[in-house]
């Protein structure tokens, strides 16, 4: 019975203990976090002490002093890039301009070459003009200062001395230039044949034959202006004249002008029957009927 009775009063104390206890450690709990809460609510103002003031604003200094010279860095950066592309481009332009004055001093010596080469040339072609003018004038006087000897109509005759023949041949020289014709001298070509007209061509080369004043034989006549002088000359024939055939005198006149040492000549050819130089009388022969030919040119 006493067992009986104790086991449940033992029961309901373990209940209480246990109930007491649940509310001491709920009670214990809410104080803990009561106490947590209240802990973390109230304001902590942490006092550094003097050094660690002074290095922290030394490390602040340093950071903001790097951040300044990153950013000026940086802005010096950007300001060099953007006077680096000016002056790309300013070197961009100042190439085209010096690109197109190169052109334009190019063009202009170009210009100035054929300019030079067209002065160059318009003076040579003027100074040639001068030097022909100057030759020109000095020709015209020349010619106008120069001796001009003409012929007269010649007369021939036969001569026979001995058994000798020859022919006399002279001709009058005339001088209707303005200064003297000196060393005057004729020269004659006689030849037999057939022979039908003159040739101009035949007197033109016999003339330019006896140019030459190492084969004259006397160089002292003078023939002055506005005068006269008899040109004699005689051909000694190896025999009669051959009957039946023509005679051709070829005759040339040379002599020299005063103001220069040139050489003139007039030169001319007669053809005839030798018939009528045997036949006809002395006093016949200046009215004889035959052909004439005369030039007159510088040797």
């Amino acid at each position: 019975m006493n067992g009986r009775e104790t086991f449940p009063r033992f029961l309901a104390i373990d209940i209480v203990l246990a109930t007491v206890f649940i509310a001491l450690a709920s009670a214990s709990d809410v104080s803990a976090q009561t106490s947590q809460e209240t802990e973390f609510s109230v304001p902590v103002r942490i006092v550094p002490d003097k050094l660690s003031v002074q290095e922290d604003l030394r490390q602040r200094s340093a950071a903001e002093r790097h951040d300044a010279l990153d950013l000026e860095a940086q802005q010096r950066s950007a300001v060099a890039a953007e006077r680096a592309a000016i002056a790309s481009e300013t070197q961009l332009w100042i190439g085209w301009l010096q690109l197109f004055v190169s052109v334009i001093g190019a063009l202009g010596l170009i210009v100035t070459l054929l300019l030079t080469w067209a002065s160059t040339k318009a003076a040579a072609a003027a100074a040639k003009a001068a030097l022909d003018a100057n030759m020109l004038a000095r020709e015209n006087f020349d010619l106008d200062q120069r001796p001009w000897i003409k012929l007269e109509r010649p007369v021939i005759q036969l001569a026979e001395h001995r058994g000798t023949f020859a022919i006399q041949f002279s001709v009058e020289a005339i001088n209707v230039g303005k200064t003297p014709a000196k060393e005057t001298e004729l020269h004659l070509q006689i030849s037999f044949g057939k022979i039908v007209t003159p040739s101009v061509d035949g007197v033109e080369a016999y003339a330019q034959s006896v140019a030459n004043p190492g084969t004259w034989r006397n160089s002292h006549k003078i023939v002055f202006p506005n005068a006269g002088r008899p040109m004699d000359d005689a051909v000694i024939l190896d025999g009669p004249p051959p009957e039946g055939e023509s005679c051709r005198i070829r005759y040339c006149v040379n002599y020299r002008g005063a103001p220069t040492s040139a050489i003139y000549h007039t030169a001319g050819e007669v053809t005839f029957p030798v018939s009528r130089l045997i036949s006809s009388p002395k006093s016949q022969k200046n009215s004889w009927k035959y052909n004439f030919h005369g030039t007159g040119s510088v040797a």
